[in-house]
């Protein structure tokens, strides 16, 4: 006699799966509402010199921005284990594109990050946060790549006549290793 596993095994490992996701997002959510109540805390203490006010403004801004977006990406994670719900809205890909540059160019004082953008990019009925977490991805990848020292371009611009916009990462890295390309 031959049973077939297959369903019961595909549902013990999404049961697994959901598990692992469950206790995941329950310790990377514990220290982010002390992470984003210091940076308020920050913000509101830190006074000094008006140049001074404005780059803790600015970095508290960022800190508590990117908190927020962890914490919905953990609300949604826990859910079910999954990406979070695709929720496309009219998005101008240039902001997100530089801010993910900005962001670099600061913490990697010796990376030459350069953004350029079509000027006729439209604005796209895209998912913001997903977009941003893509673009991240690819510029860490290429900064990974050169080092933290060297160039990485970021651009944008409208392919297939104008129907579909693309955003090309590129570095000056060493590349995979031909053994590794499969």
């Amino acid at each position: 006699v031959f049973d077939d596993l297959t369903e019961l095994l595909k549902a013990q490992r999404l049961a697994a799966w959901r598990e692992v996701a469950q206790r995941i997002a329950h310790e990377i959510k514990n220290p982010l509402t002390p992470i984003q109540l210091s940076a308020q805390r920050l913000r509101r203490r830190l006074g000094g010199a008006p140049q001074e006010r404005e780059l803790v403004n600015e970095c508290t801004e960022t800190i508590i921005h990117e908190v927020d977006a962890l914490k919905r990406l953990v609300d949604e994670f826990s859910r079910f284990a999954r990406m979070p719900a695709h929720t496309p809205r009219p998005t101008d890909l240039r902001p997100i594109v530089d801010g993910v540059a900005a962001l670099y160019r600061d913490s990697h004082p010796a990376l030459t990050i350069v953004t350029r953008h079509a000027e006729d990019l439209p604005v796209l009925e895209v998912d913001p946060d997903h977009l941003k977490r893509a673009v991240q991805n690819l510029v860490d990848n290429a900064v990974a790549a050169v080092r933290g020292v060297g160039d990485v371009e970021v651009e944008t611009a409208l392919v297939d006549g104008g129907r579909r916009a693309r955003i090309a990462v590129s570095d000056r890295g060493p590349g995979i290793p031909a053994a590794e390309h499969e």
